[in-house]
């Protein structure tokens, strides 16, 4: 525990943080702070280094839980355009309790407002699974701020059961602007518009459940 706000050039505070990343695969980060408040570095910092897994409201606090474990890389290419964002390339890793995703995002023209972004994992009968629906590094970087050309990362982790198969299955990805509710356009890798505002990718995670490390 530490005493808040601190400063990331805090020994004190530095070292035990350091302490917490290196004590576990998971991390839950209990804080007073309202979300993507520009004092609280730690949450930042996971938001910019670790997958999300959930967050739960507590009394006056906030639980969020990490998985502060290496991160998959985004080694396959994207192409797909959500307005003036485009998701570049993503990495999908099948894990021994879930499935880790990274979403490498950029910006081709700059962003007139703060979008959103929704993931939804989908068994093989489309229905969805486990999802979430947040802005980039949990609004530390709204995409108004976004210049052309601006490359931001984005990891996301979805728990399942011990060995579940995901055979099948597929991921839905889209963008929102929260003000209309509505869904930004999405093109796919070759220009052409796709009505519903979103893709849908198979799974197709690595070669199996791998324990995390």
């Amino acid at each position: 525990t530490t005493n808040a706000p601190t400063q990331p050039d805090d020994p004190l505070a530095a070292g035990i943080w350091r302490a917490a990343l290196e004590r576990s695969e998971r991390l839950w980060l209990i804080t007073w702070f309202p979300p993507a408040s520009a004092e609280n570095w730690q949450e930042r910092d996971l938001w910019a280094r670790a997958a999300f897994i959930t967050e739960r409201p507590l009394a006056e606090h906030r639980a969020l839980l990490f998985n502060v474990s290496p991160t998959v890389a985004p080694g396959r290419p994207g192409g797909w355009r959500f307005g003036p964002l485009a998701l570049d390339s993503y990495g999908v890793q099948r894990m021994a309790d879930g499935i880790q995703i990274t979403l490498q995002w950029s910006a081709q023209d700059a962003p007139e407002h703060d979008y959103t972004w929704f993931v939804h994992l989908l068994d093989a009968s489309q229905t969805i699974v486990a999802q979430q629906d947040r802005a980039p590094q949990g609004g530390y970087a709204p995409t108004s701020t976004w210049e052309p050309g601006t490359s931001l990362t984005d990891y996301l982790y979805f728990p399942l059961p011990d060995e579940a198969s995901t055979a099948g299955w597929a991921l839905r990805i889209g963008f929102v602007n929260p003000a209309t509710g509505t869904r930004l356009p999405a093109q796919d890798q070759h220009g052409a518009p796709l009505p519903d505002g979103f893709i849908i990718m198979a799974l197709d995670a690595d070669s199996g459940p791998q324990t995390p490390g």
